[in-house]
């Protein structure tokens, strides 16, 4: 079934949207942390490319996306340099931005699980590139500003969405083999829980210790 997954190209101006507004973000974050011209600029490549390098370094596909296809790079530079100089006019658009960022994690969910499937992997190992894809850029702008990965701590439902997605994806394309309608239900799936953790600021679920609960009812 693998053999029939063909990893999806996205239109140039969806490319262009999506990069761009990562970058964007990315400049932003390192601009609140008085950083200088090449801290934005790191900080923005990363926050922008970042997901797409390392899902192509973990699937051994050939250079990066970036490399081959260098007019992302002039997405990325173009949303690092509005990030850069009108940080004041892009800091009012951050709830747009948010609304973009949602619509599109669960088209990069779904980019890094058809391109893992077309690469020959199963679909355990096609979730775990999809998740990665979506939010490798988000770890790394963060390493590289020097702080917790904020993926990692109590907060808003992004690779949890991005999780959900994948598992849509293939669990669909695995009992129904409709590509088509898998690829349609993944983005509805992580898009929608992405986009209602933001509007109604949602947060992860804190872990729970059973063992207390438990010793409360032997006491």
């Amino acid at each position: 079934m693998n053999d029939a997954v063909q990893s999806i190209a996205l239109p140039n101006s969806l490319d262009a949207l999506a990069i761009g507004v990562g970058a964007i973000s990315g400049a932003l974050h390192a601009r609140r942390r008085h950083m200088d011209v090449m801290g934005i600029l790191v900080v923005a490549f990363c926050a922008a490319l970042g997901g797409g390098v390392i899902r192509d370094i973990l699937l051994v596909s050939g250079p990066p996306v970036f490399l081959t296809s260098p007019v992302f790079l002039i997405y990325a530079a173009v949303g690092a340099t509005i990030g850069w100089l009108f940080s004041r006019y892009a800091s009012r658009a951050t709830i747009l931005m948010e609304v973009i960022d949602g619509l599109f994690i669960g088209v990069w969910v779904l980019v890094g699980a058809t391109k893992a499937l077309g690469n020959g992997l199963g679909f355990g190992s096609a979730i775990l590139v999809a998740v990665i894809t979506a939010t490798g850029g988000g770890v790394l702008r963060d390493l590289f500003s020097g702080e917790q990965v904020s993926l990692l701590l109590p907060g808003q439902w992004l690779a949890a969405a991005a999780l959900m997605g994948a598992l849509t994806f293939t669990s669909i394309f695995w009992t129904t083999g409709d590509l088509y309608l898998a690829e349609i239900m993944c983005i509805v799936v992580a898009s929608g829980i992405r986009m209602v953790s933001s509007a109604f600021d949602l947060h992860t679920p804190m872990p729970m210790d059973l063992s207390r609960v438990l010793a409360r009812t032997k006491a």
